[in-house]
């Protein structure tokens, strides 16, 4: 039986893996990104066998995925195929943990990093411009702004 598992295409097997493990576990927006990343996989290699499943080869469909993600979605995507890999391994279907010392690459992000928080000299600023003179929106601010 673990011979025939073996002769398995990889994505067709993280595909099944989703709907098995995944499906009624996790937030839909989470399920979603699996199946983007089964949709990637299906893209970048959709004939390796689980029986061709190496270091080498999961570091090539790493490297293929980052010419056109940035670093972070990189990482992201890893995680997914990751935690299929390590029930592939753990089940016995694979000798060796081909994820281990993995390099993540991927392009640095386009976008500048919006600030989320105000620095010292604005928040006090802003609680200077309240208007506390009747409960409302500024003792709202001004609260959030103290704890």
């Amino acid at each position: 039986m673990a011979k025939k598992q073996k002769e398995i295409l990889f994505c067709d097997y993280f595909e099944e893996w989703v709907e098995v493990y995944k499906v009624g576990a996790i937030a839909k927006i989470t399920l979603a990104k699996y199946y983007n990343a089964a949709k990637q996989l299906r893209d970048i290699c959709p004939k390796l066998f689980i029986s061709d499943f190496d270091r080498r080869e999961y570091q090539r469909i790493i490297n293929v995925y980052a010419e056109t993600h940035e670093k972070q979605t990189v990482k992201d995507f890893h995680h997914h195929v990751k935690a299929c890999i390590k029930d592939l391994f753990h089940d016995g279907l694979i000798d060796k943990d081909p994820t281990y010392r993995v390099v993540i690459k991927g392009a640095e992000p386009t976008r500048a990093k919006k600030r989320k928080f105000l620095q010292k000299e604005e928040l006090s600023k802003l609680l200077q411009s309240l208007d506390t003179s009747q409960i409302g929106f500024g003792w709202f601010v001004m609260l959030v702004a103290k704890t």
